[in-house]
């Protein structure tokens, strides 16, 4: 079998962002894989050190740079990917938004054998001149995402694949810290109003003051919500601490009984998967999708999503329940991530797309 050249494409690499996630889970199986070469193209990042460090040869395109977009650095960049293609023979060009994949499109098309995959981490917010669909193959990470853009793109159906993402698994088992007095509640995201953290703080301030008081919030993160949010801890009489983002989320989780994700959209949610791995209970917003990543009631709690009450409800559900109760939840999703989310599984369902686009 010839060795393939697969080019991976990402706007911005940083350690809070799903995609640079994603790719740090893939590329770390890819790598043990004799019959692949691996290029990554991006603006920059705070975690391209990650991947240098893989074996993985980086290649810095500023013209990538989302937020710097125009004409003239679109065309710049077609033409920086054009050169990568002669240079390495590239086969695949693996991308991981929509701007990037229209940038690697428009170079692909004088070569015969370079073909396009475009990963969709989540909805695709319908602005600008940039097609959605611009891509040879399309992967998904959950049923939604895939049946919205089959419904909208219908002839394209057979060249979609529905790939959930995976994590190297033994990162993140912990031993559970050493009893503490507070009942921790734990937040770990980017601040913006996306992600709901006002909301966690609202429910959190609704619960009864016998449980409150033996509680605790931390939220660690950083965004354009930051100043707002901060405001709300500092009017609110509980137990609420917010700490900047972190390159080590384990010293959170290790902490923590119940994270709680309260996206108000969402892709996957790493972080939910990290934390029951490093045995935290989990509560989660019911964006579209979320239910095909958890069992409500089995692997942890769905919750209506901008529901301050539901939200509050489920929190004191988690505080009461006995910690016997709240290992089984844990150890389900924990099977369940083990068959359905692991970076092995992915890495070879996605090798597999590879070579099959090759035969379009």
């Amino acid at each position: 079998m010839s060795k393939l050249n697969v080019l991976l494409l990402a706007n911005h690499l940083d350690f809070a962002s799903g995609v640079t996630t994603y790719l740090k889970n893939l590329t770390s199986e890819l790598v043990t894989q004799n019959d692949i070469n691996l290029f990554l193209g991006c603006s920059s990042g705070t975690d391209i050190s990650f991947f240098k460090e893989k074996g993985i040869k980086v290649l810095l395109i500023d013209e990538l740079s989302f937020p710097k977009r125009s004409l003239i650095r679109f065309m710049g960049a077609i033409s920086k990917i054009i050169k990568i293609i002669k240079s390495y023979k590239i086969n695949i060009i693996h991308s991981n938004d929509h701007f990037v994949a229209n940038i690697a499109k428009f170079a692909s098309l004088p070569f015969r054998s370079t073909f396009c995959i475009q990963t969709i981490h989540g909805s695709i917010p319908p602005f600008g001149r940039l097609r959605v669909e611009n891509a040879d193959f399309y992967i998904f990470i959950n049923e939604t995402l895939q049946d919205t853009f089959i419904a909208k793109y219908p002839s394209k159906k057979n060249r979609t694949q529905l790939i959930y993402n995976g994590i190297v698994i033994n990162q993140f088992y912990k031993s559970k810290e050493e009893a503490h007095e507070e009942f921790i509640f734990l937040c770990l995201s980017r601040l913006d109003k996306n992600k709901g953290i006002h909301n966690v703080i609202d429910a959190f301030d609704l619960m009864e003051n016998k449980i409150r008081i033996r509680s605790k919030l931390i939220i660690v993160g950083d965004g354009d919500e930051i100043f707002f949010l901060k405001d709300k801890i500092k009017a609110s009489s509980s137990k609420i601490s917010l700490y900047d983002k972190t390159t080590n989320p384990k010293e959170y989780y290790r902490i923590a009984d119940v994270f709680i994700l309260a996206s108000i959209e969402e892709g996957f949610g790493y972080t939910i998967v990290e934390a029951s791995l490093s045995n935290c209970f989990v509560i989660v917003s019911n964006f579209k999708g979320s239910d095909q990543i958890l069992r409500d009631n089995i692997d942890g709690y769905l919750y209506e999503k901008n529901s301050i009450y539901d939200l509050k409800d489920k929190m004191e559900r988690a505080f009461i329940m006995r910690a016997e109760e709240r290992n089984k939840y844990i150890s389900n999703f924990n099977n369940r991530i083990q068959e359905h989310f692991n970076s092995k599984l992915m890495a070879n369902h996605t090798v597999t797309v590879y070579r099959k686009v090759l035969t379009i």
